[in-house]
Parts: C-alpha cells; sequence; structure tokens
C-alpha cells in the first residue's frame, strides 16, 4: 500500500529446508499412521510424543543430553547452518521418528489379517 515499489525475491536455498521439513512430516506421519493402524491415535502421537521429549529435554534433571538425540526439536536445526553433532543428532531424531515407525509399520501391516 503506497507509492513504494514492491520486490519480490526468493532464494530457491530457502526453499530447500522447509521441503526437507515438509517431506519428514509427512513420512513421520505416515510411519505413526501404520504403526498404529489407527488415524485418531496416530495423529495425537504425532503431536504429542515429539512435543513431550523436546519438553522433557529442556528440564534440567530429565533426559538432559539424551534429549537433543531423540527430541523433535531437531527439525527446527534444518533452518540453521549445522555442525556434524547436529547432524548426527538429525540422523539419529530421524532414525526414531521416521524409519523405526515405517519398519515397524511396514512389518505390523503386513502381518495383518485382511478384512
Amino acid at each position: 500500500i503506497g507509492s513504494g515499489t514492491l520486490v519480490w525475491a526468493f532464494e530457491a536455498t530457502a526453499l530447500t529446508p522447509t521441503l526437507i521439513g515438509l517431506v519428514i512430516s509427512m513420512a513421520m506421519g505416515a510411519g505413526f499412521g501404520m504403526l498404529l493402524m489407527n488415524s485418531p491415535t496416530a495423529i495425537v502421537a504425532y503431536f504429542v510424543i515429539p512435543t513431550i521429549t523436546t519438553t522433557l529435554s529442556m528440564i534440567p534433571g530429565t533426559i538432559g543430553t539424551i534429549g537433543k538425540w531423540i527430541s523433535g526439536e531437531t527439525w527446527s536445526m534444518l533452518f540453521t547452518p549445522m555442525t556434524a553433532t547436529q547432524y548426527g543428532q538429525a540422523a539419529t531424531a530421524f532414525t526414531l521418528w521416521v524409519v523405526l515407525p515405517i519398519a515397524l509399520g511396514w512389518w505390523r501391516t503386513l502381518r495383518t489379517e485382511a478384512k
């Protein structure tokens, strides 16, 4: 609003972390869905479990430094430059929250009786 010119400048590199975060979140949701085989429970687990682990990792005397390796807080690191340790934390959290639920959910789906 006004007489100034509007400049729409966008760098493609800013989109990459967002897309990675969205793909990870979708895979995590799909993993919980396959693992729990109940949509409402999977939705609640998708939001509650990472929030609890993140909260516990911030409270002194609880899961402390281990929390950085398993908390849902790891996804926010995608938007900042990361160190080698942070890449390890992200890989560990990815394995815990995405790969493990998908693998267990796939196994459970294959063992479920067709109805």
